[in-house]
């Protein structure tokens, strides 16, 4: 099936035409650092489900989907400098961003219904190698 003409006809392609921003994925020095974060992605970023692609340079590191793209957002920066509750025994989303942390773009892209957002998120795999791929 060719994946990519049917989300290009949706309109997600190419992840250019995203809504994007640069966000720095560093362990804060202070719990304020943590908070002053998170205000940043709020400004950054809809509250609203969709679709998220972390880029650091041409590299694409991982693509998400989410209920409310800030809260995931704001879990996967927390989870570059701390294990969160809900992570894996083995702490995989910890060790990832982690590993890939410091200076990232994120893509993000407004998708209500959750069907639709786990549709598109594997096409999209399908369509992108990640890091994350060879991660786990």
């Amino acid at each position: 099936m060719d994946y990519k003409k049917i989300i290009t006809k949706e309109g997600l392609l190419p992840i250019e035409n995203w809504n994007t921003f640069e966000f720095l994925h560093v362990n804060p020095n202070f719990s304020t650092d943590k908070m002053k974060n998170k205000n940043e992605l709020k400004e950054k970023v809809s509250d609203s489900g969709g679709l998220y692609i972390y880029k650091q340079g041409r590299d694409i590191l991982y693509i998400g989907k989410a209920k409310s793209l800030l809260d995931r957002l704001f879990s996967h920066y927390r989870e570059s400098f701390e294990a969160v509750s809900g992570d894996t025994k083995t702490n995989k989303w910890h060790r990832f961003f982690s590993k890939y942390n410091g200076k990232v773009k994120i893509f993000w892209y407004k998708v209500e219904k959750e069907p639709d957002r786990k549709i598109f998120e594997i096409m999209l795999q399908e369509i992108y190698r990640t890091k994350f791929d060879d991660f786990r």
